[in-house]
């Protein structure tokens, strides 16, 4: 997450990794009949949600943990889909891109303010720091107050995958909702309450006016969205005519929510992990036994020793490839019209 706040929370926010979720929810009814479908949806959105949620629990960098959140709230949405809450993927997709966008742009003002590498209390190899305690404690980013959006949003993903989808993933999503709960106050703490970490040349201010001022539409976003449920149903019910949905109102929708015994269950399961964060020190045996996968955690879980051999033997097959590029028209065209009669001679062959 070495890009510019304002461009993280761009993309964060927008098409560029939101996309899937909608194209998943708007080809749902082509795809729902064909076997093993919607569990293999199912499957990847809930081994996504549940290993990005442990990534973001070790992140030592504050745009990596927003990031590994992302993930996770991405696989919170496409796990509904698979259990066939479309409305609750898509509502949950809109608050996420309002709330993400100010916690991002939130974390730029705090990387503004203290520096880089203030999400938890350590020192980069061969790298000097000083330490300050609850530097932004008497004021606080709007960012960090607004969070209980995904509280709203996710009850309907949750609600969704204990209905149509398999009981395990219900109960995966359901833990890992306390693990959101978890990292999130730790994000928290770490920040404004703990000591935190930053570089001796770099003194701890405010944000600027032009700063706070733009936090400012995405912090009255944050707290007002869930106003939309209603409208936003009745929309989709109109542009998803095959998936279904049933339009409501807000008031219905808010109701039903708060009705639904599965919402207290979450409620408890998110105050559980809020509570082993603040009880962490108490903790400290099971947390020596999982030690191992806090370590596979913040190795990517080998994701990134994938990606670097992918990217290493790409570009190696380009370059020894690269003899092949004479940099003439008329070669490339040759070649590609050779290419194109080798596929078309192969279909005829099979089709005969």
């Amino acid at each position: 997450m070495e890009a510019p706040t304002p461009v993280s929370a761009l993309i964060h926010a927008a098409t560029m990794v939101n996309a899937g979720v909608y194209v998943l929810a708007r080809f749902y009814p082509a795809f729902e009949s064909v076997p093993y479908w919607k569990l293999s949806v199912v499957i990847v959105g809930v081994v996504s949600l549940l290993l990005a949620a442990l990534m973001a629990m070790v992140a030592t960098d504050l745009k990596r943990a927003l990031a590994y959140s992302t993930i996770s709230q991405l696989g919170y949405m496409v796990y509904a889909v698979g259990a066939g809450g479309i409305y609750a993927s898509q509502f949950h997709l809109l608050s996420h891109a309002v709330f993400k966008a100010l916690l991002f742009l939130g974390a730029g003002a705090v990387i503004h303010s203290l520096g880089r590498g203030i999400c938890a209390r350590w020192v980069a190899a061969g790298r000097p720091a000083v330490r300050t305690r609850g530097v932004h404690r008497r004021r606080a980013s709007p960012g960090w107050i607004a969070d209980h959006e995904w509280l709203w949003s996710k009850e309907l993903v949750l609600e969704a995958g204990l209905a149509e989808g398999p009981y395990w993933a219900y109960l995966l999503a359901l833990f890992t909702a306390g693990l959101t709960a978890c990292y999130t106050f730790r994000m928290v703490w770490l920040i404004f309450f703990a000591e935190s970490v930053t570089q001796p040349d770099h003194h701890p201010h405010d944000a600027p006016l032009a700063m706070r001022v733009a936090l400012a539409p995405l912090a009255f976003g944050a707290f007002t969205t869930w106003l939309l449920a209603g409208p936003f149903s009745q929309s989709l019910s109109r542009t998803l005519p095959a998936d279904t949905i049933e339009p409501a109102t807000t008031l219905e929708i808010a109701m039903e929510v708060l009705r639904a015994p599965a919402t207290w269950v979450a409620l408890l399961v998110i105050a559980t992990g809020l509570a082993a964060w603040w009880g962490r020190m108490r903790l400290a045996w099971p947390m020596k036994i999982l030690a191992w996968l806090a370590d596979w955690a913040r190795a990517g879980f080998g994701f990134e020793a994938v990606n670097r051999w992918i990217v290493d033997y790409v570009r190696g097959a380009a370059s020894d490839l690269a003899s092949l590029q004479t940099g003439q028209l008329n070669w490339n065209l040759f070649g590609a019209a050779v290419g194109l009669l080798a596929v078309l001679a192969w279909l005829a062959w099979v089709a005969y």
